[in-house]
């Protein structure tokens, strides 16, 4: 551990420029080059790197060694025993670090691809040396996916590079080694005592809401600070992304929105038996729905679905694409939707043709056949859209109308309405019509 420093200062020309640093015994040797004369003040320099733990002032020594020659004793040399060196140097009150480093998110939903976005702010100038590698790690992401390898990131003028799961072995990341599974991997170029630093990077979030507890941790120009912090989770904002109904404590890492189908109205044009009816409705849902999503909507009690007029029989495999028709649907869904019927079950499969945001109004109208029989609007009210997000089923009632007869598959009860009879000639033997 033992190097060379360079001197200056007052009459440093008195010493030869190069000294020797010994790093493991804190020691510097400074050889004079000849006579240093007496009652001279004598100022020299020479840069050392601070440690990075906080420490009381060092007790600094100074002693003298002098060799036999022919201008100074040669009998065997002097020397002056080690005297102590006024002055407070090497002292840290805090260790450098970071004084706050804060993490959100831009989108909470699950699968999809979010931005994490992480905003530090240090206690010290972090200034990498030339040739010495000084990274950030964050560690604990291990919720969401990523591939291995450099990563790009967003903001990120104090960094070099970045690597997910490894470490770039130079600022290109041509080559780099594996870390710790779901952490980030910063090589650092300098960050500056009160500047808040923030930086972003995209990974995919997982499919429901995981509690993260996320570290960050430094290697400095050799120093390791292995005593890692913990990172703020923001709770207080909305996701920076842009969001359908955005709310308070969404930006929250990893917080997965519930899907809600805020928006399910369904109507029919005519409650009368055996009439052909068209019914018509409009969904709402806070999370994308991505293509192929299949949703389920039941029961058309008693319905017969009609498709150009004739009655259509049939079944559905909801997990085959081919299973469905676009002529199950009347022109009003194609912009969305390919339907499916089962008979058996008077039930309605609706799978998406394309994404569909959150948010995003979505319509379906079909034609049916009503049944013979009345049916009360109870039926109708128990009417549900379902869709399985994310792995996890969720079923929803469809909202009633305002008025029964809107309701799908309510049947209106045939009644007379006006029951009279009457003569109209009342003369004894005369014809005439009741």
């Amino acid at each position: 551990n033992v190097s060379r420093v360079s001197l200056w200062g007052r009459h440093s020309d008195l010493f030869v420029p190069d000294a020797t640093w010994d790093a493991s015994a804190g020691i510097l040797v400074a050889t004079v080059r000849g006579k240093i004369p007496s009652n001279v003040n004598i100022g020299i320099s020479f840069a050392v790197v601070n440690g990075g733990t906080a420490r009381a002032a060092a007790s600094v020594l100074l002693s003298v060694t002098s060799v036999p020659g022919p201008l100074c004793c040669p009998s065997g040399g002097a020397s002056l025993s080690a005297v102590n060196v006024a002055g407070s140097v090497l002292s840290f009150s805090d260790a450098p670090w970071f004084k706050s480093a804060i993490i959100g998110q831009s989108v909470p939903f699950a699968g999809e691809l979010n931005t994490l976005t992480v905003t530090l702010v240090s206690n010290f100038d972090f200034i990498a040396l030339e040739g010495v590698v000084s990274t950030v790690i964050i560690a604990g992401l291990g919720a969401a996916s990523a591939s291995t390898g450099p990563m790009i990131v967003m903001n990120a003028g104090s960094f070099d590079s970045a690597c997910w799961s490894c470490v770039c072995s130079s600022a290109s990341c041509s080559s780099f080694s594996t870390a710790a599974t779901g952490s980030v991997t910063l090589r650092m170029l300098e960050i500056y005592a009160d500047r808040p630093v923030v930086l972003s990077f995209q990974v995919v979030n997982p499919l429901v809401s995981t509690a993260a507890s996320i570290s960050i941790s430094s290697n400095w120009n050799d120093a390791s600070f292995t005593a890692a912090m913990a990172v703020t989770n923001d709770l207080i904002s909305l996701p920076s992304g842009a969001v359908f109904q955005p709310k308070v404590g969404e930006a929250a890492l990893f917080t997965i929105r519930t899907p809600q189908f805020t928006t399910r109205t369904i109507t029919q044009t005519i409650s009368s038996p055996c009439s052909p009816n068209t019914i018509c409705s409009t969904l709402q849902v806070t999370t994308p729905l991505p293509a192929g999503q299949v949703l389920t909507i039941s029961t058309f009690t008693g319905a017969t679905l009609l498709v150009s007029g004739q009655a259509y029989s049939g079944t559905v495999d909801t997990s085959t694409a081919a299973s469905f028709n676009s002529s199950v649907l009347l022109p009003q869904a194609t912009a969305h939707f390919v339907g499916g019927w089962n008979s058996m079950t008077y039930t309605l499969y609706l799978r998406t043709t394309c994404r569909v945001e959150a948010g995003q109004a979505m319509q379906f109208c079909i034609s049916v056949q009503n049944p013979q029989l009345a049916q009360p609007g109870s039926t109708a009210g128990a009417m549900t859209v379902a869709a399985t997000i994310g792995g996890t089923l969720y079923t929803t009632q469809m909202d009633q109308p305002a008025s029964p007869s809107s309701a799908p598959m309510f049947v209106t009860q045939p009644s007379f309405t006006l029951l009279s009879v009457g003569p109209v000639v009342t003369t004894p033997c005369k014809q005439q019509m009741i």
